[in-house]
């Protein structure tokens, strides 16, 4: 019983690296990034987001932020600020919770960020 627990654990585990690992071929195979969300906690540093193996590079931050529209509101929070970001290999958005998104755009940016002085 504990060797399936353990099995099923490290299979998720190897499933979810797995995906991650599809998807970015995907993304440099196509040079554009996929219209679906990933959920879960990014890591955020100047210029980068990563998310288990998955490193987004971010070269712009256009200002201001959208709300979801009426079906993005079934994927992300619908009170979402969906900022927009340009990478390497085309855009992408962002969906943060209302109360984070100036402090997680902030720490994207860096001290002198990506389109100017960090706004705070």
């Amino acid at each position: 019983m504990l060797g399936s627990l353990i099995g099923s654990l490290i299979g998720s585990r190897w499933q979810r690296r797995r995906a991650d690992r599809r998807a970015l071929e995907q993304l440099r195979a196509v040079g554009k990034l996929m219209k679906e969300w990933k959920h879960g906690t990014w890591t955020i540093a100047p210029g980068r987001l990563t998310f288990f193996r998955t490193v987004v590079h971010v070269t712009y931050i256009e200002d201001g932020y959208r709300e979801p529209s009426g079906r993005e509101s079934w994927s992300v929070a619908p009170d979402a600020h969906i900022v927009t970001l340009t990478c390497p290999s085309g855009t992408a958005e962002w969906a943060l919770l209302p109360n984070c998104r100036e402090e997680a755009v902030s720490r994207l940016r860096g001290r002198v960020g990506l389109n100017g002085p960090s706004h705070t």
